[in-house]
């Protein structure tokens, strides 16, 4: 199995670099093609597929600042350009960055899904069968959705068909030329995948890395609320919110005072990954908007318990559903509820809106002390809840994507930074929301920069 994995990593370098002469000097495919369900399944459990997210969107979002003297004092020149929105220059170059990790993901779903013609289902193997299938599936679909978000503009219905999307990978082939497909293409592909994941996946799952009908569901519900259609979304939040509905009350935390407040794998997380995170995103340097932090009430746990006192007057993010100082980019109920949420109040359910956030809110404030929110009408609800669901969903790489499809509604979110004196801006649905592909990618097979 151990050369599977080597064969997965070293033929995904390939696709991704471009590179000549491993295409001539590859090793021979038939020595290491998966035998058994259990070697499909083995090469879906690599650590790397949970784990290694990007995190562009994150980096160029507005939940952080970072001071001029800390700026300054970064060493990836990568990380510095990044942050004033450069338009290129931002990734290293070869497997270490973010588009050649997810499209070492999309690889090994493919070599999984392309390898079951050859594999021999036993009996009793079924159900693992369809679990492998549906991992794959969900990898794939999930996978790609990311690059969407990272190195696409926001879907838009009127020029979906003819925006550049990503490259829309199905095959193991690396010989297969490397293009980018239409974003609409590249989106009819994810709900695809992820729906024959919701078909073939158990309603929840054994350990929260591996996925589940419910993840799947939740996944399908993001995707939805990305293209802005949200009674999609709403179906799908429901699927997910009827199978695993756990809340963490933050009364309950053990230590408030540690140094990463919230726990691995705690109850909500119905699916557990994480961002490749930069340095840049590491608290203390990663500072928390001023104006976000106040926005927490004295009796709002979040306030004390989400954020770290840097010591200069400053806050930084210290509870990631990772356990540490990576960001969480998996998919729990909290986000559930607040998409369910946002879809109510959309289709101007104003009360079952509420109902829903308060739930979540319940679990947030102090014992006691917490009121039920309400709301005049369906967009003051809808209001309302956005500014809750920035409050609760920090460093999950989700703020990028709602930056890009709230801008698409007319919400007018104009991003600043200041660095030595100088203002750095970020237009509403600037080109620049699509982030540039890495300049190697770019050279090696000739397809469209950003």
């Amino acid at each position: 199995m151990k050369s599977i994995i080597i064969l997965i990593a070293i033929a995904a370098i390939g696709i991704l670099s471009g590179c000549e002469k491993f295409l001539e000097e590859k090793p021979d495919v038939k020595l290491v093609v998966p035998q058994t369900v259990a070697d499909l399944q083995s090469i879906l459990n690599h650590p790397l597929i949970y784990q290694d997210d990007p995190a562009g969107g994150e980096r160029s979002s507005d939940n952080y600042y970072v001071t001029s003297a800390n700026w300054q004092s970064m060493r990836s020149e990568e990380d510095k350009r990044a942050y004033q929105w450069a338009g290129e220059r931002i990734y290293v170059t070869g497997i270490d960055n973010e588009w050649a990790r997810t499209y070492n993901h999309i690889y090994s779903a493919n070599v999984v899904l392309h390898a079951f013609d050859g594999v021999t289902i036993q009996p009793g193997e079924q159900l693992a069968a369809n679990i492998a299938a549906g991992t794959a599936r969900f990898i794939r679909g999930r996978s790609i959705f990311n690059a969407l978000v990272v190195w696409a503009p926001a879907f838009d219905e009127q020029n979906a068909g003819q925006d550049l999307g990503v490259s829309l990978r199905t095959d193991p082939d690396v010989n297969i030329p490397t293009t980018r497909a239409s974003v609409r293409d590249c989106y009819d592909q994810v709900i695809a995948d992820v729906r024959e994941a919701v078909r073939l996946l158990p309603d929840v799952s054994s350990h929260p890395v591996q996925p589940s009908k419910a993840a799947a569901s939740a996944l399908l519900a993001r995707v939805f609320l990305s293209m802005r259609m949200y009674d999609s979304a709403l179906v799908y939040a429901d699927i997910s919110i009827q199978l695993k509905s756990d809340l963490f009350d933050l009364n309950n935390v053990v230590n408030p005072n540690a140094t990463f407040t919230v726990s691995r794998f705690n109850p909500e997380v119905i699916y557990h990954a994480e961002m490749l995170a930069p340095n840049l995103l590491n608290t203390p340097r990663a500072k928390t908007d001023s104006t976000l932090y106040r926005s927490y009430e004295t009796d709002d746990l979040r306030r004390t318990i989400y954020f770290k006192d840097n010591g200069d007057g400053t806050v930084g993010f210290r509870a990631s559903y990772s356990g540490n100082n990576g960001g969480f980019s998996g998919l729990a109920t909290n986000e559930v509820i607040l998409m369910r949420a946002e879809c109510l109040a959309r289709k101007g359910d104003t009360e079952p809106a509420m109902q829903e956030l308060n739930r979540l809110l319940q679990a947030r404030w102090r014992t006691g002390s917490f009121v039920p929110k309400s709301a005049a009408s369906a967009s003051d609800a809808l209001l309302i809840i956005l500014n809750e669901r920035r409050k609760e969903l920090l460093l999950r790489g989700l703020r990028w994507m709602d930056i890009k499809r709230l801008n698409k509604e007319g919400y007018n979110i104009i991003q600043k930074r200041m660095i030595n004196g100088v203002e750095y801006i970020l237009e509403p649905n600037e080109r620049r929301y699509a982030l540039p592909i890495p300049e190697d990618v770019i050279a090696a097979t000739g397809i469209q920069q950003n």
